[in-house]
């Protein structure tokens, strides 16, 4: 009497731990946020700007989308000690109503900005990182949802933008190309902004 009660206990236990497992593994919503390669530092409305363009791959929406752009690099204490500072990077717009397609994180580099006067080899030289957290609600499953993307030094580009992921076609509606995702263009306006620099710099 004693095994056929065990036996029927455990196989009760059994069985409800397998339906909480399998349910809750066919039930998890698993976020397909696509980050571009590499982010830009490109000139937008005349200000370096940083922008980060990330694109949701499936049909859903990720309802109340909010992003949080972070910036660690390594510092030298006054007392010579050697740590990691995490600075928030402010953002033209941290937060989206659904996100359907694309997205572009805009982070106007001003005399505020902890990326005021960087290059390239300032970057390499602190070990800078841009962390990205994007949080929202499937609006299928109703469950909350994130994802994390991380770009090195060496993947944050100087003077080159996104190309134009949509066009019109000749019906008039619009085009969205997502071959173009990654693809970087030459930044005119950047080059031509340090063209102008360098002939301010030579008049004076």
């Amino acid at each position: 009497n004693v095994v056929v009660i065990l036996e029927a206990v455990v196989g009760l236990l059994a069985t409800a731990v397998s339906t909480g497992l399998v349910f809750a593994t066919f039930t998890l919503s698993t976020p397909m946020i696509r980050f571009a390669k590499c982010a830009v530092i490109q000139t937008q409305n005349g200000k370096p700007t940083l922008v980060i363009r990330l694109g949701n791959m499936r049909g859903n929406l990720i309802v109340e989308a909010t992003a949080r752009v972070v910036l660690m690099r390594r510092e030298t204490t006054a007392e010579g000690a050697t740590w990691f500072r995490l600075i928030d990077l402010d953002l033209t717009r941290e937060r989206t109503p659904a996100l359907t397609r694309s997205w572009s994180l805009l982070h106007v580099i001003d005399d505020s900005s902890p990326l005021f006067g960087a290059d390239p080899a300032s970057l390499k030289k602190d070990e800078v990182e841009v962390i990205i957290s994007i949080t929202g609600v499937d609006d299928t499953s109703l469950q909350p949802v994130h994802v994390r993307k991380r770009y090195v030094d060496s993947e944050v580009r100087f003077g080159w933008r996104y190309a134009d992921m949509l066009s019109t076609r000749a019906d008039g509606q619009f085009q969205l190309d997502l071959t173009k995702f990654d693809e970087l263009l030459v930044d005119e306006r950047s080059v031509l902004a340090r063209a102008k620099q360098n002939a301010d710099d030579a008049a004076a």
